[in-house]
């Protein structure tokens, strides 16, 4: 009996050579990390060539085959090309993509978390080289991590009022207070004390989940 088709909708997060020319995707979507074998897709003439393009919206029609699927069709809702041109950009996003996973391991409600990094994902392409927009990457990075955290059913504030040299991120955590998850990621407000709400995160994130990377980013 064939399987059925099944669309796989999500954000394309790591991609590898697989067989003579194919690839093997991971898609971020609502039912977490999923495996996607592209049969062809290192061809520059496969229609699967834009499917398979690191940090892509994609919509992929795919037949379920063991631990993966395979591809048969999709579309390419959106590209986000420009977090590859920035080193630090791109080290933070694959940061970020790390640790959202860790903390899909670690509560049983993982739907929120392909549209946290949806929206992420956008917002950290649309900023501009993080020389130049620091502050805007920090905060935008904080309130993301504060929302993966909130989604792992873990205190925030509780926590920061455990860790010394916190105000920077209680500060951001009152301006958060009241507000929806959308209005808030989408919200530009800057705040100019962000890297030290991002190192009291960082230390907090640790603890809760037992995060160990193996490259601390230098900001």
């Amino acid at each position: 009996m064939n399987a059925s088709p099944k669309t796989v909708t999500g954000i394309v997060t790591r991609l590898s050579n697989k067989g003579d020319a194919g690839k093997l995707i991971e898609v971020f979507c609502e039912d977490g990390i999923v495996k996607v074998y592209a049969a062809g897709a290192r061809r520059l003439t496969s229609k699967f060539l834009p499917l398979t393009t690191l940090f892509s919206l994609v919509s992929l029609e795919c037949i379920p085959n063991g631990d993966m699927m395979l591809l048969r069709d999709g579309k390419q809702l959106a590209r986000y090309d420009n977090i590859e041109k920035d080193a630090v950009k791109f080290a933070i996003a694959a940061d970020v993509i790390k640790n959202i996973g860790i903390a899909v391991a670690n509560t049983a409600d993982g739907n929120k978390f392909g549209a946290l990094l949806h929206v992420f994902i956008k917002q950290l392409n649309d900023l501009g080289e993080y020389d130049e927009c620091r502050n805007e990457i920090l905060t935008l990075t904080v309130k993301t991590y504060v929302y993966v955290l909130a989604y792992c059913g873990i205190d925030v504030l509780a926590c920061a009022g455990q860790q010394a040299g916190n105000s920077s991120l209680v500060g951001m955590l009152s301006w958060l207070s009241g507000k929806k998850v959308s209005e808030a990621m989408l919200d530009d407000t800057v705040f100019d004390d962000a890297e030290w709400a991002y190192r009291t995160l960082s230390d907090i994130y640790n603890e809760q989940l037992d995060i160990r990377p193996d490259k601390q980013i230098i900001l």
